[in-house]
């Protein structure tokens, strides 16, 4: 090759030598800011070690929780958009722990496809152990109970206020996933949760639903004063995030 040509050849590799440095960089930051991303939604050490290819179990858990993951009854105006209640409510007890929505998912090798199984947050069961002193009851119970157990087993310890609910919390996630094994048989791989407040920002980022109501017993069914729910007329509606 004549010098010229080899010298064009050096520049151009020395380019895309920089492009691929250029394209590191950004996938390296980007990997980081999700990272952080997802570590500030929460984590657990229930479950460690799963799978993250292949076919798995993945739990989903729906809590009734008024309250966030350290605690603390969420914001007024929060409570209100959502119709769970006043802060006075929650600290006279409205709302729980319960897990509402129970989700089994199997997802097949290969990511083709994916099934759900919801499970009635009313099944009777009993418990693979005593939660709170209770051996039998709703399946949605589990996690409150145990994440009750928690907290007064700590009432009384130096742990930190973060450290207790942590604790609490992932006494709670355990429960759910050992009863929901039992029931089930299944293996869990993976877990997530999410409580109200969740829930209401996941509404929010899909920008409402629209939804097809049937009209039933002359329209009873469009209106209800606890949730806040008031629909003029049957068939297509758009359902905001409250």
């Amino acid at each position: 090759m004549p010098h010229g040509g080899m010298a064009i050849a050096g520049k151009a590799g020395y380019a895309v030598a920089c492009v691929l440095a250029a394209l590191v960089l950004v996938v390296s930051g980007f990997a980081d800011y999700v990272k952080g991303q997802v570590a500030s939604i929460g984590s657990s050490n229930v479950i460690t070690g799963g799978p993250q290819t292949g076919a798995m179990n993945i739990l989903l858990m729906g809590l009734e929780s008024r309250t966030d993951y350290d605690g603390n009854i969420l914001p007024a105006d929060l409570l209100a958009a959502m119709h769970a209640g006043s802060v006075q409510g929650v600290e006279n007890g409205v709302g729980g722990q319960d897990t509402n929505t129970i989700i089994l998912i199997h997802i097949f090798a290969g990511g083709k496809k994916a099934v759900g199984f919801s499970i009635p947050r009313d099944d009777w069961v009993t418990f693979p152990q005593p939660y709170d002193g209770q051996s039998q009851g709703k399946i949605d119970q589990a996690y409150g109970l145990a994440w009750a157990q928690g907290l007064s087993r700590t009432v009384n310890s130096r742990m930190s206020r973060d450290q207790r609910y942590l604790q609490a919390n992932e006494a709670g996630q355990a429960a759910t996933i050992a009863t929901v094994t039992a029931l089930t048989g299944v293996h869990i791989d993976h877990f997530a949760e999410v409580n109200l407040a969740g829930f209401y920002e996941l509404a929010q980022a899909f920008g409402g639903i629209e939804a097809c109501l049937k009209s039933y017993n002359g329209g009873q069914n469009l209106h209800d004063a606890n949730s806040g729910f008031n629909q003029p007329h049957a068939g297509y509606v758009f359902l905001s995030a409250p």
